[in-house]
């Protein structure tokens, strides 16, 4: 099923452009784009810039014109007048942008004669609604018939949506027939027949010729400058209105728009579109080279997208400079923009996944990617587990930086002795997918087992890692089956004793956890965990003054449990808060009865690292000896130096909550951890209980007496008391007593024993001394 879905994952990468290029097209098609067409038109007429051929002469009806000749429409003998200085001087064409569909009088004959001794004269043909109604007919104007001797060429001007002209049309469709545009007769051009096309723009319209009409007709103006000119006459006075907004030189009298066609036409600078088939060619070549999803990097892939920008944007300039056609570049910048934002979802899925598949604290591939490279493995696979050894105290006593150094550092060292990938499935496990021979894989493990003969070096000095080994070899597809059997092969190696162990079935020992915890539940709700006491005898007064409470569980079968079995499996169930209560509980029930008989006794208890990550662990503690009535100072905690380390800063203060209500506070088993003393100085603590490993073997070993000594005296610099247990000869008894020890604990002293045994032997025995 995941390989399926792989597949459909890379068929999905190249359904991505074919429905990018399509979804622009459809846009192009729905003149969607149109906008971002024209803006990108009007910016390239912007950027180039050309000289008119200078060919083309504009006589302009200005304000001047109409301020000399105080009339208007100004009377037809002008416009003869006009036209014959304008032929006599040899102009080649002479065309009017100026309606002449009514008549006007006697005028009307004088300038028909004028046109008919021209021979080259031509007069505009334009239909209009004959109303601002949706279904208005067209009225079609056109030269009174006087002046048939005329050419007439049509001088429609379409402005775009946004009232913006852009294309001029070669011919129009009159009244049922065909009628030359303006400019096309100017330029006396044809190969264009009824196309639109787009004026070059890009030609100066300031270089144009042009001249004032009061000018011309009072010979003002060179006769010179026409011979051989093509001359058009239209009215340019704001008052005569006919005024368009172009690309480039903004708003301008319709006389212009149609002299820059006609250079366009005379300089074949006529510019046509390239067409459909270029437009959606280039869309899906852009669409398939920045194919979102494909294998390749970042950086390659923004450099061909912003290649690809710079060729859209510069290419249709380039063309137009030198070619009249113009490139529909909408859809393919459309296609950019899409693409980039499709590829932009498919970077920012591929980081989710990778994401997903990354162990954050070692940037190791975790669980989830194992899945997925088992789930590609076709045929049989073997599968590795590798358990770090006391990865919690580790944790504990380091800190996780310094134990995620450990952990990189051991899988590097594991992929460079396998040549595979190496994945973190959980804090405290390395997996990875054998390719060698199943036969010789025992032999590799021993071997790969010899490069942690070296310490992993990490910030804080050398850790020594050791490594437990589980397997599974398998055929089927039952991929999290396997990582499970193959964590659970590690299991039974450690049972075993063993560095490592193959899938075989069920553990008998994790069996016998289960029912060990099942147990349990049923002993702590029957009552049947009792507490023993050990007496802690002081130095100073030569008398118990106080005992530590040990927690004792007796199975239905009789058979004593150690704690050490039992208080790890509370943690792990999640009960250990039932425990310590119970804990808490009897032992404030025997303080008051000791108390009653006349012992004013203190006592210790030990206390979990869950219990101190308890956020109202403080509170429980003191509404439970408030109940109870008893001096807090007669209650000590025991805490060890991984309880602190693991969350150090609840515990911090958790425990001075705790000595401000006036709990004494102990550090249990100093010496097996890595604090300091001065780091510890800084707990709310009163004590610390050096461990017996230290403490048993200070009279025959001269490494441990300096220790424990030197501890001792640091210890009460910094004002803290000093507890040592495991104190089992006279010997020991008499150094601790020389080095100024306040209390001691071990069999020496009293093995635990019962509340009632405790009492007893207190009350027996009011001062103990020991020589």
């Amino acid at each position: 099923m995941i390989r399926t879905l792989s597949k459909l994952g890379k068929s999905q990468r190249f359904l991505a452009p074919v429905a990018i290029a399509a979804g622009a097209l459809l846009l192009w098609f729905a003149s969607l784009l149109a906008p971002l067409e024209e803006t990108l038109s009007d910016t390239r007429a912007m950027i180039d810039s050309r000289p008119p051929t200078g060919e083309i002469v504009v006589v302009e009806i200005d304000a001047k014109s109409l301020s000399e000749f105080q009339q208007w429409p100004l009377p037809r003998r002008h416009y003869a007048r006009l036209v014959d200085r304008l032929s006599k001087v040899g102009a080649r064409v002479v065309a009017f942008d100026v309606d002449f569909s009514a008549n006007s009088g006697a005028d009307d004959e004088v300038f028909a004669k004028a046109i008919a001794r021209a021979g080259n004269v031509v007069l505009p043909i334009f239909d209009q609604p004959a109303s601002s109604g949706a279904n208005a007919e067209y009225l079609t104007s056109r030269p009174i018939a006087e002046l048939g001797s005329a050419w007439v060429a049509s001088v429609l001007i379409n402005p775009a949506h946004d009232g913006t002209v852009r294309s001029y049309p070669a011919a129009t469709f009159i009244n049922r027939s065909v009628q030359p545009s303006l400019a096309t007769i100017v330029a006396e051009r044809s190969g264009l027949k009824d196309q639109s096309f787009h004026p070059d723009w890009s030609i100066e319209l300031a270089s144009i010729p042009r001249y004032s009409l009061v000018d011309v007709m009072e010979g003002r103006v060179d006769p010179a400058r026409f011979r051989g000119k093509r001359v058009i006459v239209g009215g340019t006075a704001i008052e005569l209105g006919d005024r368009y907004s172009i690309p480039r030189h903004g708003i301008v009298p319709g006389v212009y728009i149609h002299a820059v066609a006609a250079e366009s036409l005379l300089s074949d600078r006529a510019i046509v579109a390239s067409g459909d088939f270029i437009t959606i060619l280039g869309t899906l070549v852009i669409a398939l080279l920045l194919a979102p999803g494909a294998r390749r990097g970042r950086r390659v892939w923004l450099i061909k997208w912003a290649g690809a920008l710079v060729v859209i944007l510069s290419a249709p300039v380039i063309l137009e400079h030198f070619w009249p056609y113009s490139l529909a570049t909408a859809p393919w910048i459309t296609t950019l923009l899409m693409g980039a934002a499709v590829w932009t979802f498919y970077e920012h899925r591929e980081q989710l996944r990778q994401r997903s598949r990354t162990d954050l604290e070692s940037h190791l591939p975790n669980r989830a990617a194992l899945e997925e490279t088992l789930s590609q493995i076709e045929g049989s696979r073997t599968l590795i587990v590798a358990k770090i050894e006391r990865f919690g105290t580790l944790r504990d006593s380091t800190g996780l930086q310094v134990v995620n150094e450990a952990v990189v550092e051991t899988a590097r060292r594991i992929a460079e002795f396998s040549n595979a990938q190496i994945f973190r499935i959980s804090p405290d496990m390395l997996a990875w997918v054998d390719g060698e021979e199943l036969e010789t894989l025992e032999d590799r493990l021993l071997e790969l087992d010899l490069v942690f003969r070296k310490a992993v070096e990490t910030s804080d000095g050398i850790v020594d890692v050791g490594l437990a080994y589980g397997f599974d070899h398998c055929l089927d597809e039952a991929i999290v089956a396997q990582i499970e059997r193959a964590i659970s092969a590690v299991g039974s190696a450690r049972d075993e004793g063993k560095k490592f162990s193959a899938y075989l079935g069920p553990r008998p020992v994790l069996r016998r956890q289960v029912s060990l915890a099942t147990d349990l539940r049923e002993a702590i709700r029957d009552d049947r965990i009792e507490l023993a006491y050990q007496p802690k005898f002081s130095l100073r007064s030569n008398a118990i003054e106080s005992s530590e409470a040990l927690v004792r569980w007796t199975g239905l079968d009789g058979a004593r449990i150690s704690p050490d079995s039992f208080i790890p499996l509370a943690e792990d169930m999640g009960i250990i808060t039932e425990i310590t209560s119970f804990v808490v509980e009897r032992a404030l029930s025997d303080l008051k009865a000791w108390e009653a008989h006349g012992v004013h006794m203190a006592t210790a208890l030990n206390v979990s690292a869950c219990d101190l990550a308890r956020p109202d662990f403080a509170d429980s503690i003191e509404q439970v000896i408030q109940a109870a009535g008893i001096d807090p100072s007669r209650i000590t905690l025991e805490v060890t130096e991984g309880g602190l380390i693991r969350s150090p800063q609840l515990a911090v203060a958790t425990l001075g909550r705790l000595r401000q209500f006036g709990v004494k506070l102990s550090i249990d088993d100093y010496g097996t951890g890595r604090s300091t003393l001065s780091y510890l100085s800084q707990l709310p603590v009163h004590e610390l209980k050096i461990d017996r490993s230290f403490v048993s073997t200070i009279a025959t070993d001269s490494p441990s007496a300096i220790l424990v000594k030197s501890t001792i005296s640091m210890a009460h610099e910094l004002g803290l008391s000093v507890v040592a247990e495991g104190v089992e000869d006279s010997a020991t008894l008499s150094l601790l007593r020389e080095w100024s020890c306040d209390t001691v604990q071990g069999y020496l002293i009293g093995k635990p024993g019962t509340a009632a045994e405790l009492l007893a032997k207190a009350m027996a025995i009011e001062e103990l001394r020991v020589a």
